[in-house]
């Protein structure tokens, strides 16, 4: 297993890439279900919204959809419409509030933004070393007011984004100092246990 995520409910939905399967497990951690048949395809990230999950199957580039209750597959996205709306090497997931899917890809070193239902809105970021690109992009999170949040496995930091695509900030660097990152894969928002962290500020 690479990667977990948590929905509202509180189930968690593990990818494992060499089961063939994303595995959910309730609230006490019970097995639930699995999705999708083993063989044939890679997940290795997994997303849920509202009543579907959004899996990444990095085998075919494509971020597949299911329904969370049956497990049926619904759709895929990212391997149809125009060139610059295709996935390449698809890696995270992550969801805002409004229902708008974000997908790293890092074929083409950029985040792709997609509507709920696969319909491609825009690419942020380009490749390079510059502000704004990236090298090695890897999980995304967006916050309450929309920022996007973006990991580069290769700057060893966390840029941020506006809801137009452009470039806020960025912080932390390679590093064993404190607040240093090496090869981060992923970057996690918390509104609800802020008091754990403040000794820390």
């Amino acid at each position: 297993p690479i990667n977990v995520s948590v929905d509202g409910d509180g189930i968690k939905y593990v990818a494992d890439p060499v089961r063939g399967q994303v595995v959910a497990f309730d609230r006490n951690d019970d097995y639930l279900r699995a999705y999708g048949e083993p063989g044939g395809w890679r997940p290795v990230d997994a997303v849920a919204f509202e009543d579907r999950l959004y899996v990444v199957d990095t085998a075919h580039r494509i971020v597949r959809v299911f329904d969370k209750a049956t497990g049926s597959q619904i759709k895929d996205i990212g391997d149809r419409g125009e060139p610059a709306s295709r996935l390449d090497r698809p890696t995270n997931l992550s969801f805002d509030r409004e229902g708008f899917l974000y997908v790293t890809d890092a074929g083409r070193f950029q985040v792709l933004k997609f509507d709920r239902d696969g319909h491609f809105q825009e690419a942020i970021g380009k490749p390079g070393d510059n502000l704004g690109h990236f090298a090695r992009p890897k999980g995304t999170a967006v916050d309450r007011e929309g920022r996007l949040y973006a990991v580069d496995a290769s700057f060893n930091n966390v840029q941020l984004f506006n809801r137009d695509g452009r470039l806020l900030l960025f912080f932390s660097e390679a590093g064993d100092q404190p607040g240093n990152l090496l090869l981060p894969a992923k970057v996690a928002l918390d509104y609800d246990h802020l008091s754990f962290f403040k000794p820390y500020v």
